[in-house]
C-alpha cells in the first residue's frame, strides 16, 4: 500500500522532526502509553531512562475513532508534505488533569495552553515506529 491510499493525520512538525533526527533520544517516535504512564509517575520510561515529559500525538477523538492498532496512517505538516508513516500500537484516552498535575504541578488546566487544554477531548496514539 502506498502513502496515497493511507488515512492522513497532521502533525506538530517541530515535534515530528524532533523525533525523526533523534532530538528526542532515546525516543524513536511518540510515546506508548506504557512510557506514558511511566514519565507521569517516575519522569523515567519504562527502560528506566530518565525523561522529564510525554512526548505523545494528541489526535481528536472524533478522528481517532475511525483508527485502529496495527494499522498506518501518513503524518503530514499543515502543508500536507509527508513526514513520515507511523504504525499506530496503542491508542488511549487522555487524563489531562494526572497529565497537568505530573508536568506542571498542578491540576489547574487553566494555566495550560489552549493547545494542551484542548486535549481533554483528545486521545493519544502512540507508534512502532517511523518509515
Amino acid at each position: 500500500m502506498n502513502s496515497n491510499q493511507l488515512k492522513n493525520l497532521l502533525v506538530n512538525q517541530p515535534r515530528a522532526e524532533l523525533l525523526t533526527t533523534g532530538g528526542f533520544s532515546p525516543l524513536t517516535g511518540f510515546m506508548k502509553q506504557i512510557d506514558y504512564e511511566s514519565v507521569l509517575d517516575r519522569m523515567r520510561l519504562e527502560s528506566k531512562k530518565l525523561w522529564p515529559i510525554p512526548i505523545c500525538l494528541d489526535v481528536p477523538e472524533s478522528q481517532a475513532a475511525s483508527f485502529e492498532i496495527g494499522q498506518s496512517v501518513t503524518l503530514r505538516d499543515a502543508e500536507g508534505f509527508l513526514l513520515g508513516i507511523l504504525n499506530i500500537e496503542d491508542i488511549w484516552p487522555v487524563d489531562i488533569k494526572k497529565e497537568a498535575r505530573a508536568v506542571y504541578n498542578t491540576q489547574d488546566t487553566s494555566n495550560l495552553t489552549p493547545d494542551e487544554a484542548a486535549q481533554q477531548v483528545m486521545l493519544y496514539i502512540s507508534r512502532k515506529g517511523f518509515i
